[in-house]
Formats: C-alpha cells, structure tokens, sequence
C-alpha cells in the first residue's frame, strides 16, 4: 500500500499532527459536573416560583451554561458594580457566591418599592436598598436548599451582600470552580433580562457531595440460632 503522508524535505514521511489541549483535564471528580447540573433544573423551577410570588410578576429561569474556571478568574469576569452575595450552607461550612447583574438587581428593587422594574443608572446600591434587595435574594438561598436536597440538606443564608467583587479571604484565588449560569427573565411592561450566576468552590463540593463513613454495626447472637434467621 503506498504511503499518502506528505513527506518532508529530506525524502522521509513527515511526523502526523496530534492536538493536544494544553488546559488540562477537569479538576474535579467524573460525573460532578453533570450531576451538578441535574440537581440545578430544581433550582430553576424552584426560583421562578419563588421570586415570582415576592415581586407578584411573571419570572422565567432557565440554566443557560456551566463552566469551571479558577475562582480569581470568575470574580475578574464580574463587573462592578454588582449584586453579589456570599451564601452560607448550613450546617457545613461551605460558602457559594452568587452574582446578579446590577441592571436585573436594580429593576427588582424597583418593584420591591412598587415601581414598574423600569431601568436605572448604573450605580453601587446604597445599604438600605442591599437590605431591601435581600427580600429577592433570600428566594435565591430557598431555591439552592431545593437544588441541593437530593444530596444534602442545606439551611442556606445570606451571609454578605456587596456591590463590588472581592477575592480577600473567602477563598484561595486559584481555587477550582464550577459555575452555573441561568437566564432570568422578569416579565414586566419592559421586561428585563440578565445573567445570574452560581459560582461553587471545589471545597464547598466536597462537603456537599461526600459520601459520610458507614458505621459498622456489631451484632452479637446466641447459639444455637437457625441459620436462616441469623442470614
């Protein structure tokens, strides 16, 4: 059979051209990613619900991607101002962080205070507004509990709310992530739409999703027994 390979400049076959992707593999465990994503189509109808019945509006929430990216990398890719918010998962000690885009955060606030979700300036929110948007945001935490149920069960809460992404302190800056974003659509006489975003920390993970040790349990018996009674 002859040889098709396109030979080089000294008469040899030249080398065949292997990609390879220099990213590396996942850092986490198979199947983490896809069992992540099943357990968040609650978390979808579960918000809609929920965030629905506090702004007495239509909302629509649907996953849209899922991405793992170094926890520096996902705060980077926020833009500030935000909603952003720190959850913590009772009662481990796994934190999740969760973004709303300011321009979706704000459009709630304004229902919330009995407005039409019109648009606002592009500004940080005062305190007393942060305090008001955690009415919203608390659907957030009620709709992770519903997500996360199957594997463990969690009494979320709000533990910070802020306008500006930080990386000080809550988790390592190279930290593995996975990120689910969804769409939401707040439907309105303007409808609004944007991106929020659920970033979940390897550690977080692991607290979430290990298997606990199975306690051996001794049993002691008489003789003589039947032996079908003792199986």
């Amino acid at each position: 059979m002859a040889d098709n390979r396109p030979t080089s400049t000294s008469g040899r076959p030249a080398p065949e051209v292997v990609e390879y992707d220099f990213r590396g593999g996942s850092e986490f465990d198979p199947g983490v990613v896809e069992d992540l994503e099943g357990l968040h189509k609650a978390f979808c109808r579960q918000l809609s619900r929920q965030l629905g019945h506090v702004l007495q509006v239509p909302v629509v929430v649907g996953h849209r991607s899922t991405d793992e990216v170094p926890y520096i990398s996902y705060v980077r890719s926020l833009p500030s101002p935000t909603v952003l918010s720190v959850i913590g998962l009772n009662p481990t000690s796994a934190r999740v962080v969760t973004d709303l885009p300011n321009h979706l955060g704000f459009a709630i606030l304004d229902i919330l205070l009995g407005g039409s979700g019109r648009p606002t300036e592009f500004r940080a929110f005062t305190d007393l507004e942060g305090s008001i948007l955690g009415m919203a945001l608390h659907q957030v935490t009620v709709a992770l509990d519903a997500a996360i149920e199957p594997a463990a069960a969690v009494n979320s809460e709000i533990l910070a709310i802020q306008a500006h992404p930080s990386i000080s302190g809550l988790f390592e800056p190279v930290e593995p992530t996975i990120v689910l974003s969804f769409d939401v659509r707040v439907e309105t006489i303007q409808p609004t739409e944007g991106i929020l975003s659920v970033c979940y920390p390897r550690s977080a993970l692991e607290q979430l999703f290990s298997s606990p040790p199975n306690d051996e349990v001794e049993l002691t018996v008489q003789a003589p027994i039947n032996p079908e009674v003792l199986d």
